[in-house]
């Protein structure tokens, strides 16, 4: 499954860099479709919806592992289903978009600009550090090559998709609404990371699962 996903990933990678050539090169922002639909800094298209899965899929995961853990005492159970919840509402975030909504009052009240100009990221990034912070005793408890993949999965979304935000508002900042190729390369680029980020995780819950419970069982009755 981690083979798909980072197949997938990366042919939507290679289709949002060509992407830019039309949108910024020649002022193409359609192409029959192709533009809007696999653009990497667009909304309600297909890498958007693919990102949502992946999230999706991540939050799915940790609740059966919070099931899992539960019905075994883990201690930790409850780490696992917060977690699990977090994820699902980043998937139903990255479809919506809600975060956003939070960027514009906050510039105005504050009057940010520069690296804060996608003033989000400064709320999102305190509760970040907070989560971080209360979750380190369960990330130290976890098997040694699990933390490790949760730890480089975890810097790489972050880095993603808060850590390219900043550069992104500089070169808003600086240029307004008229961005260059140099902007699209940045989406791209944050957008790969943010991918590949959730991708590692998925592949670190899946080698979880397997080593402590053996894989996953699915069974449907119909009764």
């Amino acid at each position: 499954m981690a083979r798909l996903l980072a197949g997938s990933t990366a042919a939507l990678v290679v289709l949002g860099t060509i992407v830019l050539v039309p949108k910024y090169l020649f002022g193409h922002d359609y192409v029959f479709g192709f533009v809007p639909k696999f653009d990497l800094d667009g909304e309600i298209n297909v890498p958007t919806w693919f990102s949502s899965t992946l999230l999706l899929l991540a939050g799915l995961l940790l609740l059966y592992i919070a099931a899992a853990s539960r019905r075994d005492r883990d201690r930790w159970a409850r780490h696992w289903l917060f977690l699990g919840w977090v994820f699902l509402l980043l998937s139903a975030d990255e479809t919506s978009g809600l975060h956003g909504l939070l960027s514009g009052p906050l510039r105005s009240a504050l009057r940010l600009s520069g690296a804060l100009y996608h003033a989000w990221v400064l709320p999102v990034g305190a509760a970040v550090a907070m989560m971080g912070f209360a979750y380190l005793r369960f990330v130290s408890s976890l098997p040694e090559p699990t933390r490790r993949l949760f730890i480089v999965s975890g810097v790489v979304y972050i880095v993603g998709a808060i850590g390219f935000e900043l550069p992104e508002g500089m070169y808003r900042t600086a240029v307004g609404e008229n961005v260059t190729i140099a902007y699209g390369v940045l989406t791209v680029l944050e957008e790969t990371f943010e991918m590949a980020g959730v991708v590692l995780f998925i592949y670190a819950l899946l080698r979880f699962i397997e080593r402590r419970w053996g894989g996953i069982r699915i069974t449907l009755n119909p009764s």
